[in-house]
């Protein structure tokens, strides 16, 4: 059985994709978390050369929640982890 806490943040996650699909323009929290790591990734991955570099971005922002989803997976928590790939 969900917590509140669960109940409220699905109602919440809900409403944040809902609002993103009808205005894929606008930048909430999600899409700025996103950025930085996609930036990131550019300069982290520009170490080994120009293609990883270019690629960099993309691996970076698809790695970091599959990082964490695995971890949440680890230690049990399946609802953070859910969560996280929905991210």
């Amino acid at each position: 059985m969900k917590t509140l806490f669960q109940r409220i943040l699905i109602f919440f996650l809900g409403g944040y994709f809902i609002y993103g699909g009808l205005n894929p323009r606008g930048c909430g929290p999600v899409n700025s978390a996103d950025l930085l790591f996609h930036e990131g990734g550019h300069v982290i991955f520009g170490m080994f050369g120009e293609y990883p570099g270019m690629w960099g971005g993309t691996l970076m922002q698809l790695l970091i929640p599959l990082v964490l989803a695995i971890h949440f997976f680890k230690r049990g928590d399946d609802f953070s982890a859910y969560a996280i790939l929905c991210w």
